[in-house]
C-alpha cells in the first residue's frame, strides 16, 4: 500500500491558489459601520427636514399674527383662530409627508398662503368701500348711487352688497378650499379673491357718479363774459319823519345779467355733454333710473338753475327778480345852507389838500391803521356816530358841572339824570346801576348808543386825532371826544 504520508519527489507542474482569509468580526465590524452612517446620514436628513418644516411653520404663523392688526377685532379673533389652526394641519401634513408623497402638504400650505395672503387686502378694501359709502350722508348717497346699477340680472346681488357696506357688523367669512368666501346676514355674499381681481380691473357692485362741478364751473365761466355791463345801478330818495329826514336807497339790478346768462348756458355745447346718469341724479329730484329721451331737459334745466343761483344769489325765479347790492342811508334834512360835519370835513379836507400842494409838502389823509385813506361811505358812516358820541359827551359834562352829589359821585336820584334817562332809556336797565363816575356813564353810554359800531368808532375816532394833528386844524368840524 502506498503510503500518502511522506512527501514525493514526483516532478509535475505546480497550480498555486491564493488562501482567502475569513475574518468574522473584521465583517461584522465593517457592516455596523455602514448601517450606522446610514443612520446618522437619514438623522441628520430628519433633523434638517424637520427644522426646515418648523421654519415654514413659523412663517405662516407669523402671516397669522399680521391679521391680529386689523381694524376688526370681533372678526380677526374668530379669524385668526382658524387660521392658525389651518396653519397647524398644514406642519402636520409637512411633517407626515417626509421621504413620501408631498401632494397633500402642497395643496394644503398653497391653500393657506392664499388665504393669508389675500385675507388683508380683502379686509382692508372691504373697509375702504365701507368708509367711503358711510362718509356720505343719506342725502349724498341718494346722489350719488348710480341706480342704474341695480337694474338687470345682478340687481339683487347689489343690493345685498349695498346693504352689507351700509351695515357690516353681521359680516362673516369662512374658508373653503383656500378661498375665503365672505357672508352677511350667514348668508355667502362674494368670492374675497374674486372680488379683489374684479375691484382691479375697475369693477364694482355699487357704482358711484362722477362730479362734474368743474366741468360745469368752466361752462359757466364762459357763459358769464361781459355780463357786469348789463347789471343797472339805481338809487331812490324819500322823506321820512314828516320830512325831517331823507332815506336815500341805492341798489342793483342784476336782472338783465340774469337773463343773458341763462341765454348763454341753454345755448352752451358744454352744458349739453355734461347731460348724463350722474348729473340727473345730483340735480334733479326724480327718484327713477336716467332715461337720455325723458330726463335731458329736466337735467339741463336744473343745471342751469344751479350755475344761475350760484352766479347771481340775488335772483328770485319764482318772482322773476334779481336786486342786489341793497344800501340804506338816512339824512337829517338840514336848512338851508347849514352844513353836516361830513360837508365840513370834506371842505377842510380839500383846504388841507391845497395847502399841502402849495407848499410842497406831504398829503395827509385820514386813514386807516394800515395807512389806506378811509372811503368816503366810511367817513360819511363815522361822522354820523360822532353825532351820536358828541351828544352823550355833553350830557356829561352837565353831570360834572351840577350832576354829582356829595361824594362826587352821579347822583341818580338828581334832576339832571333823572332828564338824562327821558334821553337815553337804556339808562334804567340793571347794567347801570352800579355805575356810579361820568367817565363809567360815558363809555357804558357809548357802548350801548353805537351798538355794533362801537369798535368801529373807537377805531376812527383815534385815527382821526392823528389826522387832524398831522394835518393841522382849520378848526371847522373839530372836536374832541374824550
Amino acid at each position: 500500500m502506498e503510503d500518502f504520508s511522506k512527501p514525493t519527489n514526483v516532478n509535475r507542474q505546480s497550480s498555486y491558489v491564493p488562501r482567502v482569509v475569513f475574518n468574522p468580526a473584521a465583517d461584522i465590524l465593517k457592516a455596523i459601520e455602514t448601517v450606522e452612517g446610514t443612520f446618522v446620514e437619514r438623522k441628520n436628513k430628519v433633523n434638517l427636514f424637520q427644522q426646515q418644516a418648523e421654519q415654514r411653520y413659523l412663517d405662516q404663523q407669523k402671516s397669522v399674527s399680521d391679521t391680529k392688526n386689523m381694524d376688526r377685532p370681533d372678526l380677526t379673533a374668530k379669524m385668526t383662530e382658524e387660521f392658525s389652526s389651518m396653519v397647524d394641519e398644514v406642519y402636520k401634513a409637512d411633517i407626515a409627508s417626509f421621504d413620501g408623497d408631498r401632494t397633500d402638504y402642497l395643496r394644503k400650505s398653497d391653500n393657506a398662503t392664499r388665504v393669508l395672503g389675500s385675507y388683508q387686502k380683502i379686509i382692508g378694501q372691504i373697509s375702504a368701500e365701507q368708509q367711503e359709502y358711510q362718509n356720505m350722508n343719506p342725502e349724498e348717497q341718494e346722489k350719488m348711487v348710480l341706480r342704474s346699477s341695480f337694474n338687470g340680472e345682478n340687481g339683487d346681488k347689489r343690493w345685498k352688497y349695498l346693504d352689507f357696506i351700509n351695515d357690516p357688523s353681521k359680516m362673516g367669512i369662512r374658508i373653503q378650499d383656500g378661498e375665503l368666501i365672505i357672508t352677511n346676514k350667514g348668508e355667502d355674499l362674494f368670492n374675497g379673491n374674486e372680488y379683489l381681481n374684479s375691484r382691479a380691473d375697475g369693477f364694482s357692485l355699487v357704482n358711484y357718479g362722477n362730479d362734474y362741478t368743474k366741468q360745469l364751473e368752466a361752462a359757466g365761466a364762459e357763459a358769464a363774459d361781459g355780463l357786469q355791463n348789463l347789471v343797472e345801478a339805481s338809487s331812490i330818495e324819500k322823506q321820512i319823519s314828516n320830512g325831517t329826514q331823507v332815506q336815500t336807497q341805492v341798489l342793483n339790478n342784476y336782472l338783465p345779467a340774469v337773463e343773458a346768462y341763462k341765454k348763454n348756458l341753454e345755448e352752451s355745447d358744454k352744458i349739453e355733454a355734461l347731460i348724463n346718469e350722474s348729473t340727473f341724479q345730483r340735480f334733479t329730484s326724480k327718484k327713477s333710473i336716467f332715461d337720455p329721451k325723458k330726463d335731458s331737459e329736466i337735467t339741463k334745466e336744473k343745471m342751469i338753475d344751479f350755475l344761475v343761483n350760484k352766479k347771481f344769489p340775488q335772483y328770485n325765479k319764482v318772482k322773476n327778480t334779481a336786486i342786489g347790492n341793497i344800501e340804506t342811508s338816512i339824512e337829517e334834512v338840514k336848512p338851508k345852507g347849514q352844513l353836516t360835519e361830513y360837508q365840513k370835513y370834506q371842505m377842510q379836507r380839500q383846504a388841507k389838500i391845497d395847502k399841502a400842494l402849495a407848499n410842497k409838502t406831504k398829503v395827509v389823509e385820514f386813514s386807516n391803521k394800515d395807512n389806506k385813506p378811509y372811503e368816503d361811505k366810511e367817513v360819511n358812516k363815522f361822522f354820523k356816530l360822532e353825532n351820536k358820541a358828541k351828544g352823550i359827551r355833553i350830557a356829561m359834562q352837565q353831570i360834572r358841572g351840577e350832576g354829582l352829589n356829595e361824594e362826587g359821585l352821579v347822583d341818580e336820584a338828581g334832576e339832571i339824570f333823572v332828564k338824562l334817562k327821558s334821553v337815553y332809556p337804556s339808562l334804567k336797565d340793571e347794567k347801570f346801576t352800579d355805575i356810579d363816575t361820568p367817565a363809567k356813564l360815558q363809555e357804558a353810554l357809548l357802548q350801548t348808543q353805537l351798538g355794533d359800531d362801537y369798535d368801529t368808532y373807537m377805531v376812527m375816532n383815534k385815527q382821526y386825532k392823528k389826522y387832524e394833528k398831522a394835518a393841522g386844524s382849520t378848526g371847522a368840524g373839530k372836536f374832541n371826544p374824550k
